[in-house]
C-alpha cells in the first residue's frame, strides 16, 4: 500500500469514527427530550376517557339571563331600506288572516275573529329548559323525559293572545365553529330584523329569537351550551344573509387574564 492510500484510509476512519460520536451524543439528547416531553404531555395533555362533558350548572338562583348586545352591519341595514321602500311603493299591508296560530307556548288556539281576541291564552311565559335529559318550562317545572310530553304539557298562566302574520319555521340552517377559544354561531336567515331580534342567555342557555325575511318569517332556537358564556363580553351581528352569534367562554377569558 503506497502512501497515499494510507492517507486516504486514516481519512475514512476518522470521518467515521467523528459520525459515530456525533450520531451517539444525538441519540442521547433525543433520549433526555423524549424522557422531559413524557413528564410534561402527562401534566398537560387531556387524557380521553369516553364522551365530554358539559360544566357544571349553576343552580336557577344563580343565574341572570342577559341579552347580548347587537350590532348591525352597512350592508344589512342598506336590504332593509331598500325593502321598506319597495313596500311603501306596491303598498302591501299584512292582514290577520282567520286561522293564524297563536305564537305563546303551549297554547294551541287560532284566530277566527276579532273577538278571539278577549279569549282566555292558557300559555307557558317562561322559557324552555333542556338539561340532563330532562325537559321542562322554567314557569311551572314539570320535569319529563319525553320530548312529546313536554310539548303536549298544558299551559300554567292565563295572558293574552299573540297573533302573528309571520310564517313559523322549525328548521333553519345553522353551524358553528371554534377559533381561539371562543365560539362562532351562523344562522343563516335572509333579511333579518334588528329591532325584532332577542338574543339571551343565563351563561349556560342560548335563547335566539329572530324574525327574518323583512318581517315574514320568524323562528326560535334554544342551544344548550356545554361551556359557560361571559354575556356582556358575547355579541350578535346581523348581516344581510346571516346572523352571527360570538361567544366568549367563561374558562377562556379567565386564562388570557392570568396569563396576562
Amino acid at each position: 500500500m503506497d502512501r497515499t492510500n494510507g492517507c486516504q484510509l486514516r481519512q475514512v476512519r476518522n470521518l467515521h469514527q467523528v459520525l459515530m460520536n456525533y450520531f451517539n451524543a444525538i441519540t442521547k439528547d433525543v433520549a433526555r427530550n423524549s424522557a422531559f416531553l413524557k413528564i410534561i404531555m402527562e401534566d398537560e395533555v387531556i387524557v380521553w376517557n369516553g364522551l365530554n362533558k358539559p360544566a357544571d350548572r349553576k343552580t336557577k338562583e344563580e343565574r341572570v339571563e342577559k341579552l347580548l348586545k347587537v350590532e348591525v352591519t352597512d350592508s344589512a341595514r342598506g336590504a332593509i331600506a331598500r325593502y321598506l321602500h319597495q313596500s311603501s311603493s306596491n303598498h302591501v299591508v299584512e292582514e290577520l288572516r282567520i286561522g293564524t296560530p297563536c305564537r305563546n307556548s303551549g297554547c294551541d288556539k287560532v284566530y277566527a275573529g276579532p273577538e278571539f281576541n278577549l279569549s282566555e291564552c292558557i300559555s307557558h311565559p317562561g322559557q324552555a329548559v333542556f338539561h340532563e335529559g330532562m325537559k321542562y318550562w322554567s314557569c311551572c317545572q314539570r320535569k319529563t323525559s319525553n320530548f312529546n310530553a313536554f310539548l303536549s304539557q298544558e299551559g300554567c298562566a292565563k295572558v293574552q293572545h299573540q297573533w302573528s302574520t309571520n310564517e313559523k319555521v322549525d328548521n333553519v340552517r345553522d353551524d358553528w365553529f371554534s377559533s381561539n377559544g371562543n365560539i362562532t354561531i351562523n344562522i343563516y336567515c335572509k333579511g333579518a330584523l334588528p329591532d325584532d331580534l332577542s338574543v339571551s342567555s343565563d351563561g349556560q342557555m342560548l335563547r335566539v329569537h329572530v324574525v327574518y325575511g323583512f318581517g315574514r318569517k320568524e323562528t326560535d332556537i334554544i342551544y344548550d351550551l356545554w361551556g359557560e358564556i361571559v354575556c356582556e363580553d358575547s355579541k350578535v351581528v346581523v348581516g344581510e344573509r346571516k346572523v352571527g352569534i360570538f361567544l366568549v367562554l367563561y374558562y377562556h377569558k379567565n386564562s388570557r387574564k392570568n396569563y396576562l
